[in-house]
């Protein structure tokens, strides 16, 4: 059969899985890339604002933190001893509902997304003589 392709049936099977393999590979790259930008970013196309507070021997760190509205802010416990995070009053917490963290262990976190604009004081609901104040921008 002189003229015709000596390419068998199969080889162009095999060939054809390939290419349907690498099409579904490049798309499922495609998906991935754009759920790890929209889980990066704002409805903005901002990235997100992070903030973070240290729990330490001597107190927060720092002790007044200024931030955008939809900041996420983490307090992390880099002393020995338990901390825990709520808004004043104490020891009600309730100057600012939602701030009021699990008992924290040495380097455990809470974390806490700033909505409400204004100006609020926080302590340690273990420890009330350690205060901070978080500043939310409207």
């Amino acid at each position: 059969m002189e003229g015709q392709s000596a390419t068998s049936p199969v080889t162009r099977n095999q060939k054809n899985k390939q290419r349907l393999y690498a099409a579904a590979a490049a798309f499922v790259f495609a998906l991935l890339v754009v759920g790890i930008y929209q889980l990066t970013t704002t409805n903005t196309g901002e990235a997100p604002r992070l903030a973070t507070v240290r729990i330490t021997a001597s107190g927060f760190e720092p002790a007044t933190l200024s931030v955008e509205k939809g900041t996420k802010i983490t307090w992390v416990n880099d002393d020995s001893i338990l901390h825990q995070i709520a808004s004043n009053p104490f020891p009600s917490g309730t100057g600012l509902p939602g701030l009021k963290s699990q008992i924290l262990n040495n380097d455990q976190a809470y974390t806490y997304v700033a909505t409400t604009g204004g100006t609020f004081g926080y302590h340690d609901q273990l420890k009330p003589t350690i205060n901070g104040t978080l500043v939310v921008k409207k």
